[in-house]
């Protein structure tokens, strides 16, 4: 499954939640921005993996330096 595929699930079930429990029909504007943040939450949390990995990556090495 594709991440595209995740956030289009993700958007079905939220718009789900809230016509269900709120009896409000979600407009397709209303979706596209609801996408929008599930996009950018996606691009925040990709940013937050890539760095924490440059800074394992970096321990490590700086743990290997101190092996020799």
């Amino acid at each position: 499954m594709s991440i595209s595929d995740v956030r289009q699930e993700t958007l079905n079930k939220i718009v789900e939640i809230i016509e269900q429990e709120h009896n409000i029909e979600i407009t397709e504007n209303n979706k596209h921005h609801i996408m929008h943040v599930l996009n950018q939450m996606h691009g925040q949390s990709h940013r937050a993996g890539m760095t924490e990995g440059i800074n394992v990556a970096k321990q490590f090495k700086e743990f290997q330096n101190n092996q020799v």
